[in-house]
């Protein structure tokens, strides 16, 4: 469970958070399962944060510190209807994730984990899911338009209604 302090601490707004955070930067940070939903998080600082299984459905993270969320431990977090567009996801297991209804344009996913995940009416037009393990995942009606998919394992995965056009699907020599 999330570390209620941490997470109140934050809800108070970004300005009384990054002052702590700026004076507290080896603390980890225990997010797991909380809830910021619709929550503006623009310009929070975030690295070392664990978000596995935290609702940050329809919440705002533009300029969001995170360093980024490559090689992050982000499983079964709620990402829905977000924007996150050009986000680098790279290494991130996101397994059993929800992005459903999320812009996720040009967002990198090369090597990461979405087992099981739910990607529904996501649009994730030119992103970089070179390598990616999307097995067993929802995409149902999802744009992957000029999206790369070379190397990507997607057995199991529903694809009904997913536009595919120009995707990448090749698997190099």
């Amino acid at each position: 469970m999330a570390n209620r302090e941490q997470v109140d601490r934050l809800k108070q707004g970004v300005n009384v958070w990054n002052d702590w955070r700026k004076n507290n930067l080896e603390i980890e940070i225990d997010f797991i399962r909380a809830d910021f939903s619709g929550f503006n998080l623009s310009g929070a600082i975030l690295r070392r944060a664990n978000l596995s299984g935290a609702n940050l459905s329809e919440s705002i993270f533009d300029k969001a510190s995170f360093s980024n969320f490559n090689n992050l431990y982000l499983v079964g977090t709620d990402f829905s209807e977000m924007d996150l567009r050009e986000k680098p996801f790279n290494g991130a297991n996101l397994s059993l994730s929800i992005f459903n209804r999320a812009s996720l344009t040009r967002a990198q996913f090369k090597k990461a984990k979405l087992i099981g995940a739910s990607l529904s009416m996501a649009d994730l037009r030119e992103a970089d899911l070179s390598e990616a393990n999307a097995s067993e995942a929802t995409l149902r009606d999802i744009d992957l338009r000029q999206a790369n998919l070379s190397r990507a394992n997607l057995s199991g995965a529903y694809l009904g209604g997913a536009d595919l056009r120009g995707a990448n699907l090749r698997k190099p020599i």
